[in-house]
Parts: structure tokens; sequence; C-alpha cells
């Protein structure tokens, strides 16, 4: 009985390429669905704070930047109002995505095997 034998080249460079190219398309559109999770339960008063994530997030790098002179109090100390948000709690970005991080792996990965989020 023949022995059949075959070589397996492996290109650690292209796979991490194609890896890091998956990233860097998926990156953005994830942060995009994280961001609007947060502000559906960040503090509505003004309307400021929620404006301030969308003119200061990096979404290409994944960085969502919610940039007021009250933002970080208002993240971490007080009671938020509910007569503008009903939904409004303190660690806005935090507490949404804990209650969406699955959601976030599934679309990373339909994103990662070409598929859409």
């Amino acid at each position: 009985m023949a022995r059949a034998s075959f070589k397996i080249t492996f290109d650690k460079r292209a796979v991490k390429a194609r890896v890091n190219g998956a990233n860097k398309n998926a990156i953005p559109i994830v942060a995009q669905e994280a961001l609007k999770d947060a502000n559906a339960l960040a503090r509505r008063q003004s309307g400021e704070l929620v404006e301030s994530s969308l003119n200061n997030s990096d979404l290409e790098h994944g960085k969502l930047v919610w940039q007021t002179k009250y933002a970080r109090r208002m993240y971490y100390t007080g009671v938020p109002r509910k007569n503008k948000n009903p939904r409004a709690v303190l660690m806005w970005a935090h507490r949404g995505a804990q209650a969406n991080l699955p959601k976030y792996i599934r679309m990373m990965n339909a994103l990662a095997k070409g598929g859409g989020g």
C-alpha cells in the first residue's frame, strides 16, 4: 500500500493581513452600533451630550467619546433625570456594551466572514 503525502503551506502574513482587513472594515460598523446603543441610555437634557459623541467619536478606530465640560460627571455621578430619556442610566456606554455584547460579537463574526452585520 502506497503512502499518500501532502504539503501544507501556511502563509502567516497573508492570514494576518486578512484578519486585520476584516477587523478594519468591521470596527467602524460595530462602533456605530455601540454608539447608538450607548446614546439610547445617555442623559438627554439639552442634547449637547449625545451630540458631542456624534462629533467626537472616532468610529474608524472604535473609540467612543462624549466630550462636554460635564460629560465625566454625568457619566459617573448623580441620578439621571428620566423626563427626556426614560432609559437614562449612569455609565451608559458600559451598560450598553454589557447588554449588547452578544450582538457585537455576532456582527464582528458576520462581517469577518464577509456578510452583513
